[in-house]
């Protein structure tokens, strides 16, 4: 295939160079080829020849994507996307009509020949890949509505990704349903495998990688087969797991240092786009060395043996020190092993890089630099805190609702509540259950309905297990008060969980999806409670 390349290639360079469709093909080769700035430079070339045109425009910005230049990348996809709503402006949003239905388009020749969704999509990949998830989703939302049978597949694979987190058997199913058609984005075969980790479906994805074998190794790289390989074979065989992760560890520190080097040389000889492609290349691999270095960390993790996971990453600072996930963890492993002073430090540096909209970050993350505040004498500095995520809230709140509508449960952050569920856990672990029960059942307020989800129910579920275990070995004792709070929070957590999902299911491994529900395990734990107020 290299070989035919460069024999296209070499027939190209002989044709004219003033041939805006010679030109596209160069520039097409190039990019096959990987090379980028070369690509780049004929598409750039072409443009020049023939002026605007959308797909040679959306060409040069998918180059600048893949040479993660993202300034250039958003001044190309808004240049097509105003131009493609001043040819005609109703296909933009908003598309709900006076009588609330939504206006739907059909892929006619101008929409297609417009680029217009192929913008908008790799947009939203250019916010994903930045981790702006919500602006991710707006940009998606701004897609003109179709019928489901003329939407296109990288839309309907892209807004499974950005929905999987409140739907993940839903995105299940869908991305199932795009790899079974003739053609899809190459991303989804990945993303589909990654799902299944995500949810702890561990048989159900070895098994899809052993039935699509062939798929499997034509259609992802060496290097992800085999980092997912390692987290399969991990659930039977955690040592020969471990030397996997290490192997692909090794080999991508190589690779750093060898790009490494290349970023000096080229910065040293002044050629820019070289230098852009070499620190691509750099940062491509470091976004694989992330899961390989987080995927042996956890091994130690689950084993509840913090102070090796501190180890793993520490021993991996010269290449990821400055990434937002690693300097998490690092505080998430401090944390565990109570040292509240380091944990804060690395907190507080995550921290630091959001002085907007707190709301953009973990809320766990928030929580534990809260506690860690609390247990080292810091409480003005955790209130602090605890107030930026209220005004956060309260902001969102102002912005997402119209004056004198309810507020929608999707549009409420959990942040607050999940804060307040964990300080409420630590007073409760600390022995004070009067307290610690208090702000736990406080911080579903005003409405367990509006604040239950599967995360903030694992923590208060995690507390009043806690709980049940110590009245049975009649550790502690509770009012008939508190008991009764218990309960009745228990009940609206039943109601209000009948449709949250707990953990996706595959029956029979590919009957189809189901899942268990909040509602089901509130119901198990009120029965639990019921004994005690007899």
């Amino acid at each position: 295939m290299m070989q035919e390349q460069s024999i296209l290639q070499a027939i190209l360079e002989k044709c004219s160079q003033k041939n805006p469709t010679v030109l596209r093909n160069l520039g097409c080769a190039h990019f096959q080829a990987k090379e980028y700035p070369e690509a780049a430079a004929r598409f750039s070339q072409a443009l020049a020849i023939t002026g605007f045109q959308p797909s040679l425009t959306y060409a040069l910005a998918v180059t600048h994507f893949e040479m993660r230049d993202f300034r250039q990348t958003a001044k190309l996809l808004n240049d097509i996307i105003s131009k493609a709503l001043s040819a005609d402006p109703g296909l933009a949003p908003p598309f709900q009509t006076a009588t609330e239905t939504t206006r739907t388009f059909k892929n006619t020749p101008a929409l297609q020949d417009s680029c217009l969704i192929e913008a908008y999509n790799l947009k939203a990949a250019m916010e994903f890949q930045t981790m702006n998830y919500e602006a991710a989703r707006a940009v998606i939302g701004n897609i003109p509505p179709r019928h489901e049978e003329e939407i296109d597949m990288i839309t309907l694979h892209n807004k499974a990704i950005l929905d999987a987190e409140n739907n993940p058997d839903e995105g299940i199913e869908i991305l199932t349903h795009i790899v079974s058609q003739p053609a899809y984005p190459k991303e989804t075969l990945a993303n589909l495998v990654i799902m299944y980790f995500r949810e702890e479906l561990f048989d159900v994805a070895a098994d899809f990688m052993a039935e699509n074998i062939e798929l499997c190794f034509t259609q992802l790289p060496e290097d992800i087969y085999n980092l997912f390989e390692a987290v399969i074979i991990e659930q039977t065989a955690p040592e020969e797991a471990y030397v996997r992760f290490e192997s692909l560890i090794i080999r991508y520190q190589e690779q750093l240092k060898k790009f490494g080097n290349q970023e000096k040389a080229n910065r040293r000889d002044g050629s820019t786009d070289k230098l852009k492609l070499a620190e691509a290349e750099y940062d491509q691999v470091l976004e694989r060395l992330l899961p390989a270095v987080m995927s042996q960390a956890m091994m130690y993790w689950e084993r509840k043996n913090y102070l090796q996971v501190e180890k793993q990453l520490k021993r991996m600072h010269e290449y990821l020190s400055d990434q937002q996930l690693w300097r998490t963890n690092m505080g998430h492993a401090l944390f565990m092993l109570e040292n509240y002073v380091e944990a804060s430090k690395f907190y507080e540096t995550v921290v630091r890089t959001q002085t907007t909209d707190l709301l953009k970050l973990s809320p766990v993350l928030l929580a534990n630099l809260c506690v860690s505040y609390v247990m080292t004498s810091r409480n003005d500095e955790a209130e602090a805190v605890l107030r930026r995520v209220e005004e956060a809230e309260e902001r969102q709140s102002r912005t997402l609702e119209p004056v004198g509508v309810a507020p929608a449960k999707d549009s409420n952050s959990s942040h607050l509540c999940l804060i307040n569920l964990v300080i409420g856990t630590l007073y409760c672990s600390k022995g004070n259950f009067q307290f610690g029960l208090s702000r736990i059942l406080r911080s579903f307020e005003p409405s367990v309905a509006q604040k239950l989800d599967k995360t903030t129910w694992l923590y208060a579920k995690r507390m009043l297990l806690g709980l049940i275990y110590k009245l049975n070995h009649h550790e502690v004792t509770l009012s008939a008060t508190n008991l009764t709070e218990c309960i009745d929070f228990l009940e609206q957590c039943e109601e209000a969980g009948r449709t949250i999902p707990l953990r996706v299911q595959i029956q029979g491994g590919r009957g189809g999806v189901t899942s268990s529900f909040v509602g089901a395990e509130a119901r198990l734990l009120k029965k639990l409670f019921l004994k005690y107020a007899k």
